[in-house]
């Protein structure tokens, strides 16, 4: 009797002859999954003790990665990189990108060009973007830096915190900020829109280099030289708000520009900052703004 047909029984995907692992849903089976059976009722008893089980898990599991995709695509649906995007312009005392442009209400994206540099949390638990010293900081002290007819030009979105995809550690509740970070979706989309984040194209980091690897934890792709800053004309790594491998990891962008989706840790050390903000555009353009 051949139970499989030459497919996993869990997720029913093709599996090659005489393995012993799916390598979709992970299902194993020491004996190999494509077997045959010449006794239905052992056929029966290993559906029954092993199959459904690990089925009943794997369903779950689908489940939350379908909610986190739908997550996800519904923050892409609000970032959608204009061709105008990819400037720089002068606001306040930074030099700013451009990295999307909202005509219908005549604001711009806009990330700061160079980075300062802060911690994200000044005690190693678990917390989130909505709570971090960071988020404090950027929008009282940083955003209080600005003369008050800039401040006027800022806008206050709501920003949408969502979990990480390749960990499914929660981001917490969205928050209402002038000021904020870019998220794990953002930075991918708006340095190439490669989508590599969402189909989960890992990669490992060893010897300068990026490989491959089905358990790599960084996104690397042909857009990470955009992706590299420096502070006070040195190289640095630069923090994102999404969360990583666990709740006290924070995703970071590494210094060659490929993008540290496990993280590090709150308060491992102070980093890189890439402050970003929505700007209204103004009825008569200052000396200040170079657009």
């Amino acid at each position: 009797m051949s139970v499989m047909n030459e497919k996993c029984p869990v997720c029913e995907t093709e599996c090659e002859n005489e393995t012993t692992m799916c390598s979709v849903c992970g299902f194993a089976d020491e004996l190999g999954i494509n077997r045959t059976w010449p006794i239905i009722e052992d056929a029966n008893y290993w559906l029954e003790t092993v199959v459904k089980p690990c089925k009943a898990v794997w369903e779950k599991v689908k489940k939350r990665e379908t909610k986190l995709l739908s997550r996800s695509e519904t923050i892409l649906k609000s970032v959608s990189p204009s061709v105008n995007a990819g400037c720089f312009i002068k606001f306040g005392r930074y030099n700013w990108r451009m990295l999307d442009v909202d005509k219908q209400n005549s604001e711009k994206l806009l990330l700061c060009d160079k980075a300062i540099i802060m911690g994200y949390y000044d005690k190693g638990i678990d917390v989130t973007w909505e709570n971090c010293t960071l988020r404090s900081y950027l929008n009282d002290e940083f955003y209080n830096s600005f003369r008050e007819d800039e401040k006027k030009r800022i806008v206050e979105k709501t920003i949408l915190n969502s979990s990480n995809l390749w960990y499914d550690t929660q981001g917490g509740k969205d928050t209402r900020d002038k000021i904020f970070l870019l998220s794990l979706e953002e930075v991918d989309r708006y340095f190439g829109d490669s989508g590599d984040y969402l189909i989960k194209k890992r990669k490992m980091y060893g010897d300068d280099k990026f490989i491959t690897d089905s358990n790599g934890n960084y996104l690397s792709n042909t857009y990470d030289n955009d992706r590299v800053t420096n502070y006070d004309n040195e190289v640095c790594w630069w923090w994102l708000r999404s969360p990583g491998c666990v709740s006290n990891y924070v995703a970071i962008v590494h210094i060659s520009g490929g993008i540290r989706v496990s993280g590090k840790d709150v308060c491992f050390d102070r980093g890189g900052v890439r402050p970003a903000l929505w700007l209204a555009e103004d009825s008569v353009v200052s000396n200040n703004i170079d657009i």
